[in-house]
This record gives structure tokens, C-alpha cells and sequence, in this order.
């Protein structure tokens, strides 16, 4: 850019040939089944949140929100498992407003910040995803929960040691968790 001596349309027709190269050419080539306008709209997701975490659930988020993803698509692999409440964070959003958004809608829960409590981050490698793990004081009952249809069929209330022999029947995802966030908090007393 330095070479165009910032000059803004001279700075920008070299910016779209290195996209139009390197994105465009070479991604298509090596994935001919790849839709060129998603991609654009996953490159331009990227773009606009440089120095912010994104996970693929964001991006999903974002083509599911625009009509480009059918929601739930690839959640068959997951029928059947148990798993703990949460989601992507939206654009914007932090990981408490996250948290309180994602319980709501999943299980009818509303909770205040104050009831949640950070227990750690946990990078889960096979979808390159950092997520953060709260623990979440409610009084709620099993009666009270409002499951979400699309994504809940059903919920229960454990304690830590029926949680541990549901581990055979979580996700890996929630296994990791489990391993990494929940059981350590448990084994500290924190129950």
C-alpha cells in the first residue's frame, strides 16, 4: 500500500487481485464445491472482526442469521448426547451476555450476571474453538424449564456424581469440558 502511496482506489484494486487470487482462485480450486458467495461473506465476517475471538459458531451465527445456513444442519452427529447449555457469542457481544443469552433461549433460565461464575477457557482444537465456561446458581426446577424446541429435547437437573456417569453419554465437546472446567471445580469443593 506503501508503493500506491496510499491512494485509495489504487490501494483497493490491489487489494481485490490479492482476494481475487488468493481467496477466490485457490480456495475454489482446491474445493470446487465451495459457494464463492459464502465464502465472500465468511472472508468479509473474518475481515470485519480482526483482533476479536471468532469461532465457527460465529460465523455460523452470521450465515444463519442472513438465510445462507439452515439452523441446526450437522447436529445429527449430536442426537442422543447430553450437553451442557451454550453457544456462539454474537458480533459485539461478551462471554457473561453470551452466557445469559444462549440459557435463556435453550432452557426459559434467566439468570443475573451475579449468578455466574467464570470457571475457566477451554480450547477445544477439532473446531479450533475457545470457549469459556461459567457455573450458574439458579433456583429453577425441572418444571419451570421452557426447552427450545430446535435444539432441546430434553433436560435435568444432576448432581456431581450423576454428572459423572452421564460422562459415556456427552458429546466430545462436553467431555472436554467436563474434564477440564467442571470436574476440577468440583474436586476443589465448589459444588
Amino acid at each position: 500500500l506503501r508503493e500506491y502511496r496510499f491512494n485509495e482506489a489504487r490501494s483497493n484494486q490491489a487489494l481485490e487481485g490479492i482476494y481475487s487470487t488468493v481467496v477466490l482462485r485457490d480456495v475454489l480450486q482446491r474445493n470446487p464445491q465451495a459457494d464463492p458467495a459464502i465464502l465472500q461473506k465468511i472472508v468479509l465476517f473474518l475481515c470485519g472482526n480482526i483482533g476479536s475471538i471468532t469461532s465457527p459458531n460465529n460465523i455460523g451465527n452470521v450465515l444463519s442469521g442472513e438465510g445462507d445456513l439452515q439452523k441446526g444442519r450437522g447436529r445429527k452427529s449430536m442426537a442422543g448426547k447430553w450437553e451442557f447449555p451454550g453457544g456462539g457469542s454474537r458480533t459485539g457481544e461478551e462471554p457473561i451476555e453470551t452466557l445469559r443469552r444462549e440459557l435463556e433461549e435453550e432452557t426459559g433460565i434467566v439468570v443475573c450476571s451475579h449468578q455466574a461464575t467464570f470457571l475457566r477457557q477451554v480450547y477445544y482444537d477439532k473446531f479450533h474453538l475457545l470457549m469459556q465456561v461459567f457455573l450458574v446458581e439458579s433456583n429453577a426446577k425441572r418444571e419451570d424449564l421452557k426447552l427450545q424446541e430446535e435444539e432441546v429435547c430434553d433436560a435435568m437437573f444432576v448432581n456431581h456424581r450423576e454428572l459423572a456417569q452421564l460422562y459415556s453419554h456427552m458429546t466430545d465437546i462436553d467431555k472436554q469440558i467436563y474434564t477440564e472446567a467442571v470436574s476440577p471445580m468440583l474436586l476443589d469443593g465448589l459444588q
